[in-house]
């Protein structure tokens, strides 16, 4: 696989073109009355074709072992994505506005996950503020589940800690096959129930994984 993408376009206008006056000491109003006579000129048509014949740079090569298994080739791209997401975002869903689709225990109960997608009637001032810190903490929370989940797709120890030390296989000579030691079988079902959850949760917010 090889991949480049180029930063997202930005739009150049009659408006962004007088916003350079600034550098030399023109005032926020008449930058902004500059702008306005530009966009009712040649100017205003000029950007825009300069802006339709631009393109982002997007080039990507697939290979044929990334499909080969798709679910790890895409999870060690979006594991480390979405941790950079996390520690950028500035909002978080609307549908967390109510702060009541999730608690603590339901993140990892992926077929409790309900909710409503609309925005609540605005509540006074403490009672906003204190939602929304409960939602921040709440989203915080569901990231870190879609990244554990991402990364321990790819994670080949991660079964073995539910493993006692001294597990293994035994090879007898008519080719039987026994193990010895334990396993953790209600830890290991757990573990795997929390990536399950994660991956669903992705799947819930992929329209909200933009900062």
């Amino acid at each position: 696989m090889k991949v480049n993408i180029g930063p997202y376009l930005s739009w150049w206008g009659p408006y962004q073109i007088a916003d350079l006056l600034r550098h030399f000491g023109v005032n926020d109003d008449r930058r902004h009355r500059i702008g306005e006579r530009l966009s009712k000129t040649w100017v205003n048509t000029v950007c825009e074709w300069i802006h339709k014949k631009r393109k982002r740079t997007i080039k990507i090569r697939i290979d044929a072992y990334d499909s080969w298994s798709a679910d790890s080739t895409l999870a060690l791209i979006a594991a480390p994505l979405l941790e950079q997401l996390k520690a950028t975002n500035h909002g978080i869903p609307g549908r967390l506005i109510e702060c009541d689709e999730f608690d603590r225990e339901k993140t990892r109960f992926y077929n409790e996950v309900i909710g409503r997608d609309y925005v609540a009637d605005s509540k006074t001032y403490e009672q906003d503020e204190k939602d929304r810190l409960r939602c921040e903490e709440i989203w915080n929370e569901i990231q870190d589940e879609i990244i554990f989940a991402l990364r321990e797709l790819n994670n080949d120890d991660g079964e073995t800690q539910f493993y006692s030390k001294d597990f293994g296989m035994n090879v007898g000579e008519d080719r039987g096959v026994t193990f010895r030691g334990e396993i953790d079988r209600e830890g290991l079902t757990a573990y795997h129930n929390r990536i399950n959850n994660g991956l669903v949760l992705f799947g819930r917010y992929f329209r909200n994984l933009w900062d």
